[in-house]
């Protein structure tokens, strides 16, 4: 809700400042959350990425599967582990 309303000051030229803490935050938080903005959810599209690494059409065998087993963390809720 907070990044939205400061979309819509920049968009609709709102009288709030935007300056670089804004923007230095902005980054930070699609840097902490980016793997969750996918379609469908993140714990769809993490399974969906597990599945893609064992299948040998898809991925090389012997190719780690480490980068998607990291973004489990930041993808799904704990209540969904």
């Amino acid at each position: 809700m907070f990044w939205k309303n400061r979309r819509n000051d920049c968009a609709h030229a709102k009288g709030n400042t935007i300056s670089y803490p804004h923007v230095e935050s902005f980054w930070l938080f699609l840097q902490s959350n980016l793997p969750k903005f996918v379609v469908n959810g993140g714990r769809e599209f993490i399974l969906q990425g597990i599945k893609n690494h064992f299948d040998p059409t898809r991925t090389p065998v012997g190719t780690t599967i480490d980068p998607s087993i990291n973004k489990i963390k930041t993808s799904i809720d704990v209540v969904d582990y």
